[in-house]
């Protein structure tokens, strides 16, 4: 009898309050009818749900997005092979979905489960004190959760160890390196190319060649078909595609700049080039100021649409949400992009404007130090690279002199290394 009041107890105050019901209808309702969405809500559980429908629900479309199929009210009522009536299924479609407000709703989910979690440790505690059990076994007990996010995920180092070894083989038996290659020859047999997980710095001073640096990298990736996304917040798509076709076909960026084409010998040369540029499967998303939230989700999209195996983001500075007094705000804003390499397991490239503090320095070189908000970028970036043209600040350089300073790897050597700027095609080439 006692047991049975306990449990009746306990599920007296275990419950969910209308606004955790009415998120979980929400999100239900907003993925049945977008199955994109679901990587807004991404770590949401089924068990984060109180109505046990929406958790089969929930599980079912996760596992049909998951299998690359689409959800809906067909598919999903098939997988739960009648667990949950369709009829109950087309009850949230019945909800008008605010997707603008989801990861709103995805967090009330959220924090109704840890909420209910800790009433059940806490109610066993209550249990435990009253039966005299011994008071380090209550402290464990109060400690213990079930919000294990790293679930199906043997983290051992056993375990770590043997995906270690596995990885290895499989990238020695493999041609090349593990990285992808930026297409500067003596960059890429020092540094590996563009690693998965790196976030990677890209920092100068206006017009040094940064966004150049990016598209060239670009052109060689996507010259071997490597899907890549490029949020451009400065350039317009029309301004990046006008680049990209000026490099791969040698042809003067200054034809795009006044839209005179001097021959027909040229509008052909343009003609190959451009063809060439529409065959690479880059994508350009060239809305201004956009929050680290909107990057996320949209490189989350692109990644599991299209597979893209890099991003780059032009540049820093212009993302909503920053603000030069208040290093906070970069700090979260490199901390996300960071994150973003690692859940995505490939190279994030982020463009930088460094201190303007440098121009009265006598050397004109950069460092560490000019960085914006150095602690942060220098702390998150995995690779910090300074593209350099001594030609900006002195009359007497040679104008197609470059280097690429690699001030800072995290996992390998730094160094210098010497390129070829081609103003006219707006590009670096190895020296």
């Amino acid at each position: 009898m006692k047991q049975r009041n306990s449990q009746r107890g306990a599920a007296s105050f275990l419950g969910a309050t209308p606004d955790q019901v009415a998120a979980e209808e929400s999100v239900i309702a907003s993925l049945l009818c977008d199955n994109e969405d679901l990587f807004d809500v991404d770590g949401l559980r089924p068990g984060d749900f109180y109505n046990p429908q929406s958790q089969l629900i929930y599980a079912a479309i996760a596992e049909i997005i998951g299998a690359g199929k689409t959800a809906d009210l067909v598919t999903v009522s098939h997988r739960l092979k009648g667990e949950v009536p369709a009829a109950e299924i087309a009850r949230f479609l019945d909800r008008v979905p605010i997707s603008t407000n989801l990861k709103a709703h995805a967090d009330i989910i959220r924090e109704g489960a840890k909420r209910r979690t800790l009433q059940k440790q806490a109610f066993s505690a209550a249990q435990a004190c009253s039966q005299g059990v011994d008071i380090n076994e209550i402290v464990t007990l109060m400690h213990n959760t079930d919000d294990d996010r790293t679930e199906g995920h043997d983290i051992s180092m056993a375990s770590i160890a043997t995906r270690s070894m596995e990885w290895l083989e499989e990238m020695d038996a493999a041609d090349g390196s593990p990285g992808l290659p930026t297409g500067f020859k003596e960059y890429d047999s020092v540094m590996g190319g563009l690693h998965p997980t790196d976030f990677i710095l890209i920092a100068a001073r206006p017009s040094m060649g940064k966004t150049a640096l990016l598209l060239n990298m670009a052109r060689n990736l996507g010259r071997r078909k490597v899907p890549g996304l490029i949020f451009s917040m400065e350039m317009s798509e029309r301004q990046l595609c006008n680049r990209l076709t000026s490099d791969v076909g040698s042809i003067n960026s200054q034809i795009f700049r006044h839209g005179k084409v001097p021959s027909e010998a040229m509008w052909q040369r343009i003609h190959d080039a451009a063809s060439a540029v529409a065959e690479m499967p880059l994508y350009i998303d060239e809305t201004p100021n956009q929050s680290i939230s909107q990057i996320e989700t949209i490189a989350q999209k692109y990644h599991r649409r299209c597979g893209i195996g890099w991003i780059g983001v032009d540049y820093l500075q212009q993302m909503k949400g920053w603000n030069p007094k208040e290093q906070g705000d970069m700090a979260d804003i490199t901390k996300r992009l960071k994150g973003l390499a690692k859940r995505l397991d490939i190279p994030v490239i982020a463009l930088s404007q460094l201190n303007r503090k440098l121009e009265d320095r006598t050397s004109k070189v950069p460092i560490l130090s000019d960085l914006r908000d150095t602690g942060a970028m220098e702390q998150d970036a995995d690779i910090v690279l300074f593209p350099y043209r001594p030609a900006v600040y002195s009359e007497e350089a040679h104008p197609n002199a470059a280097t690429l300073i690699a001030a800072k790897n995290r996992n390998g050597p730094i160094g210098k290394f010497d390129l070829r700027w081609d103003p006219e095609y707006t590009r670096f080439n190895d020296a």
